[in-house]
């Protein structure tokens, strides 16, 4: 807050996740870490644990739930990016045009 009683937006640059390469990676990589832990689930559910009756059911259901979240995980990616350049698109758009085109404009 300053002496008026205001907050002011306060924003923090961190040097390793500037251009959202960073993010890109995290992102991919919780989507493969999500779909490895079904595939390792899968497999001790395959190879016995459904027999197990208190906990074999939930093996399967993780496997379920991981896959089904690693897939929006890693399409959010792509998601992102069409975002990112839509908000970018609007920005533009919305920016008064330069003093050239306004000068062309009022000749026509």
């Amino acid at each position: 807050m300053n002496d008026m009683g205001t907050v002011r937006e306060m924003r923090v640059e961190t040097p390793g996740l500037r251009g959202g390469r960073a993010l890109l990676a995290l992102r991919l990589t919780g989507a493969a870490l999500l779909a490895a832990t079904a595939a390792i689930h899968l497999d001790l559910y395959l190879t016995g644990y459904r027999s197990i009756p208190a906990i074999g059911w939930l093996f399967l259901l993780q496997v379920i739930v991981a896959f089904a979240l690693a897939v929006p995980v890693a399409s959010s990616v792509a998601g992102s990016a069409t975002a990112s350049t839509a908000t970018s698109s609007v920005q533009m758009a919305s920016q008064p045009p330069p003093p050239d085109r306004e000068i062309a404009a009022s000749r026509a």
